[in-house]
């Protein structure tokens, strides 16, 4: 045997790594201890020691998704929260513009456009010193003190009292707010992997969706204050002070490293390491590599990226900064133009979660998502600039068609995650990159010329051109990225562990042969071991119909019909296994925290939660309709809005069940709960708010609403006796499903579209003035009522 010899790689004079190779080219691991752990090297990883400690470990799948399990409880949440701080601080000027912003700052002209673009060049300013920051410092840390400061920044707006002040004041914002894009694009490096990232990424980037919902409702509640100080100041306390608090929960909870987290034990930190070095791009190195940054730019990569953000963020100012001014351009009134941004939020919000989840299945179809999502902002945009200003309620459909948007740029930041390699190359990528995201930003407001007021044609136009660009960015990345690979594994340099080993040297993705752009990796040879990229799942065989379980057993049977997991031939559960059902009981039962019930949960059940929201949101928008003091037709068409958006989350629900192969004891009844609200409940209350009001109009409302409780109990309890295929999936609906009321929403929609409502609701109302008036119409609940009951009718399932 020969043996083994040191080697260097040098990039312009500077020693990148040095390490024994092995004859073969690959990085034995004995070699490796006597050339790398005795060094000093700047190359090697944070997390090094920890990595080389437990080469031997041997990670038991299951154990690798129960550390996965406990990374995302601490740090998705907190990335979930900041970041929707973040995007309803920077925004607040939107919320606070019709509520006398403007005339209380004393801004004429372009100066509101300017305080849009003036937040983004204190972001762009920061842009390279928060870049070495967030290498050189514990990043768990560093967010959260930016995030106190910024937020007290926020308080302090309603001092400002001309453009100065409140310019400076956004300049500051936008300087702190800088740090937490990359930030965030670091830790989903240093946490997950690639596979991992996407759905991860979309979790917290999707809250610019949820903020535009929030801040929507924030700013509708404050329409309605009419004491104490201007209302516009109102908003920036708020939002202020909520960052001002998440800022501190966040300096205790969230970590900085896997090898240093405390939420871990050392078993758990060692999984949390090996797990990521798997990305063959180390976890974190806090030292500046020279050649890196010549490296970045001289990579395409970094350039495309460029361009892309600065297409991407063009159009931005449409859906933030200006919202409410384009909304209320259209003829919508003041709180309307708050209120109607919230469909826009949930069309963002869907899309990012959908993007999401599409990458995560299918990990190579980034590109591809980012290209469908941007299709549809350029229809969205054409349709801005080529609808008549008379047709507000498609222009308005064309405004929330372009909130697709956020879902191409923040895939784009998963290039940077994914695809970069290098600690400080990755830094300096993602610096460029928000570089090109501040200068579409400090552009897109300056396209709303105020003398183009209301039509802004020329903000629609260069939208537009944008998206358009946009689109083109992204073929251009797509076709270079898989040339690159292309040509690597013509190559043939498939060692896998030598490719992990160079990653924890902090080698750029460029310098390390084992290296693919968005790769999908099967499984990765290392430490003697086969180990899968992600974890492998383990599920329980799901028992037929016709066997003799026990009640356990059976509950989780019932259960299991939102999974739809193939059937077995062996019919009972295999001895030794434990069911669905008995692992959630357990938890339960053993959990005594205040959040013990929310680690209980799936992440189907919590898609299921969303459609009980918008159910309840539905019966909020009807009672405002019924309190307010015109009939302005608004909140009954928020009230009708919501309910598709229910079907959606009641739709998804199951396909993300299956797609996890995850069932929950909780999970069909919170389904029917849910659906007993979106489907039963909504739709009945939007029926007494736009006229059906007489005591046997009650009565008949009241019989449509128990009828659907009765469906569902019924379903609940016959779900295991309908017959099913071969996967387990029902062939047919006993009586009609309950969502098939959506069909009345589609009535009353168009009702309320045509002025049909309270005296000129169709058919009229007969026995007027007696104790038996009713409007006939009501019969229309009456019969959906039955047909959801029935025994005989069977609809077929799609």
């Amino acid at each position: 045997m020969s043996s083994a010899k040191d080697f260097r790689i040098e990039k312009d004079g500077e020693v990148v790594s040095s390490a024994p190779a092995a004859e073969a080219g690959t990085m034995a691991s004995a070699s490796v201890d006597h050339g790398v752990e005795s060094s000093s090297d700047e190359s090697l990883d944070d997390s090094y020691q920890v990595f080389k400690a437990t080469e031997d470990l041997q990670v038991d799948p299951s154990e690798a998704k129960r550390v996965l399990r406990k990374i995302d409880w601490r740090v998705v949440p907190i990335l979930f929260v900041t970041y929707m701080l973040q995007y309803l601080d920077k925004n607040s000027l939107n919320f606070a513009s019709v509520y006398g912003l403007k005339q209380g700052t004393n801004l004429h002209g372009q100066d509101y456009s300017w305080l849009g673009s003036i937040f983004y060049f204190g972001y762009l300013v920061a842009q390279f010193p928060s870049s070495f920051a967030l290498q050189a410092l514990p990043i768990g840390k560093f967010v959260s003190i930016i995030t106190i400061l910024w937020g007290a920044i926020l308080m302090t707006t309603p001092a400002c009292t001309s453009f100065a002040g409140i310019a400076t004041n956004r300049f500051l914002l936008g300087f702190f707010e800088a740090a937490i894009n990359p930030a965030f694009v670091l830790i989903m490096s240093i946490w997950y992997t690639s596979e991992e990232q996407p759905l991860r990424l979309e979790a917290y980037y999707c809250t610019n969706g949820i903020a535009t919902m929030f801040g929507g409702l924030i700013g509708y509640a404050v329409g309605h204050i009419t004491t104490g100080i201007a209302r516009w100041m109102y908003v920036f306390i708020i939002f202020g002070s909520l960052s001002v608090f998440w800022g501190f929960v966040s300096l205790v909870v969230l970590p900085d490293l896997p090898s240093t987290a405390r939420f871990l034990d050392e078993r758990e930190r060692a999984v949390a390491v090996d797990r990521v070095a798997r990305n063959r791009q180390g976890v974190k190195n806090r030292h500046f590599r020279s050649y890196q940054a010549v490296q970045c730019v001289k990579d395409p990569k970094t350039w495309i990226l460029f361009v892309l953000a600065v297409a991407a963020q063009v159009p931005n100012a449409a859906i933030t900064s200006f919202t409410s001014i384009i909304i209320n351009s259209f003829g919508f009134d003041t709180l309307g133009s708050q209120y109607l941004q919230i469909p826009g939020g949930a069309v963002q919000f869907l899309a990012l979660i959908i993007g999401g989840w599409v990458c995560t299945k299918w990990p190579q179809s980034r590109c591809i998502t980012m290209i469908v999502a941007n299709t549809i902002c350029i229809i969205g945009a054409a349709l801005l600039v080529g609808l008549p200003d008379d047709n507000k309620w498609g222009r308005l459909v064309a405004l929330w068609l372009c909130y697709f948007q956020g879902l191409g740029f923040s895939m784009s930041l998963t290039m940077i995650s994914s695809n970069i390699a290098g600690s400080t190359k990755k830094q300096l990528t993602a610096a460029i990159l928000f570089t090109g995201y501040c200068v579409g930003n400090i552009i897109g407001p300056q396209t709303f010329i105020d003398s183009e007021a209301p039509g802004y044609h020329s903000a629609y136009i260069a939208m537009l051109v944008g998206y358009t660009i946009k689109l083109l960015a992204v073929v251009v990345l797509y076709i270079y990225m898989w040339r690159v690979n292309k040509a690597r594994d013509a190559d043939g340099h498939t060692d896998d562990r030598a490719a992990i080993e160079r990653g924890m040297h902090d080698e750029t993705e460029l310098d390390n042969p084992g290296f693919r752009e968005q790769h999908e990796r099967e499984g990765v040879v290392y430490n003697g071991q086969n180990l899968p990229s992600t974890p492998q799942k383990h599920y329980l065989p799901r028992p037929t119909p016709t066997t003799s379980l026990t009640t356990s057993a059976y509950y989780a049977y019932v259960m299991s019909k939102r999974t739809s997991s193939s059937a077995t031939n062996g019919g009972a559960q295999k001895a030794g296994q434990v069911s669905s059902y008995d692992k959630q009981k357990d938890l339960l039962s053993s959990e005594t925290g205040h959040f013990s019930l929310i680690r209980a949960m799936h992440l189907a059940d919590l898609i299921t939660e969303l459609n009980g929201f918008c159910g309840i949101m539905s019966v909020f928008s009807s009672l405002r309709y019924c309190l307010q003091d015109d009939y302005s037709r608004g909140n009954i068409y928020a009230a009708l809005a919501f309910l598709p958006f229910g079907l959606f989350f009641d739709f998804m629900d199951g396909k993300v069940a299956r797609w996890r192969k995850k069932s929950s004891m909780m999970g069909q009844e919170l389904d029917s709960l849910a659906d007993l609200i979106s489907f039963g409940l909504a739709p009945a209350v939007v029926a007494f708010a736009i006229g059906m009001r007489t005591t046997l109009d009650h009565v008949c409302l009241a019989f449509f609403v128990l009828c659907g409780l009765t469906r569902l109990a019924r379903f609940n309890v016959t779900a295991t006796s309908i017959p099913k295929d071969a996967t387990g999936k029902a062939h047919y609906f006993e009586g009609t499903p309950i969502p098939t009321s959506l069909g009345l929403d589609a009535v009353m929609a168009y009702w309320v579209s045509q002025g049909w409502v309270h005296d000129a609701i169709p058919g009229g109302l007969w026995f007027a003035d007696t104790p038996f008036a009713v409007h006939p119409v009501v019969a229309v609940f009456m019969l959906h009522g039955c047909l959801m009951t029935s025994k005989t009718i069977h609809v077929p399932k799609p």
